[in-house]
């Protein structure tokens, strides 16, 4: 495979919502390293994010994920627990480099003055997001730092963003064969838009060991 080196400037459109999952029934998906945090009692934060990454950008993908809210050490960041794509080489780059799970997937992009994304793997509907018509707010940027596992390495980094902010309601669906269902999560959020996206991964750093390593 062949993939750009970190940092990754990608640009196009997306959206997230922010909504609650259950620490219980997310506790598997996330090493022993680290622990979710709670917001409510049992409830943890969770993200979902959708992206399409137009001419611009380093690779030109469509992008599902999903990261839940987590301390390691006295460190707090997120946790990916999921994470989709449509390009093999950003398969093989996000695993390289930043050590995430990154999985093959089918997406289905509809756009106008509403949005609708559904995401399929081998025929399987991973989910699919249906959101109201944003109403726009103003340019902002956005930090979501990131930790993950890269054989007996921890590795944390910093995915940013500046975007025109957009706000909506939006209808979450994920059937029980997906492997999101695990995660509980709430079936309407707010969801945020952004517009005219500058999305910047970068090269992450190694901030621990891992406990299988020991």
């Amino acid at each position: 495979m062949v993939y750009p080196p970190a940092p990754w400037t990608l640009k196009g459109y997306a959206f997230h919502t922010v909504q609650l999952a259950n620490i219980d029934q997310a506790r598997s998906l996330v090493p022993s390293e680290f622990h979710l945090l709670p917001v409510l009692p049992g409830k943890t934060l969770a993200c979902v994010y959708l992206a399409s990454y137009e001419p611009g950008s380093v690779l030109q993908y469509h992008e599902l994920i999903v990261a839940l809210l987590a301390r390691y050490h006295y460190k707090i960041r997120f946790w990916i627990s999921h994470i989709y794509v449509d390009n093999e080489n950003s398969v093989a780059g996000g695993r390289e480099i930043w050590g995430l799970p990154k999985q093959m997937a089918h997406f289905t992009w509809q756009l106008e003055e509403q949005g609708d994304v559904a995401v399929e793997q081998n025929d399987t509907l991973l989910c699919r997001i249906h959101c109201d018509r944003p109403r726009w707010l103003w340019p902002q940027p956005i930090l979501l730092p990131v930790v993950s596992l890269q054989g007996p390495e921890v590795l944390s980094f910093s995915a940013r963003t500046w975007a025109s902010l957009g706000i909506a309601s939006s209808h979450l669906e994920i059937p029980e064969s997906s492997p999101l269902a695990a995660l509980g999560l709430q079936k309407v959020a707010r969801t945020y838009h952004h517009r005219d996206l500058n999305f910047v991964a970068q090269a992450p750093k190694v901030i621990g060991q891992s406990l299988a390593a020991h």
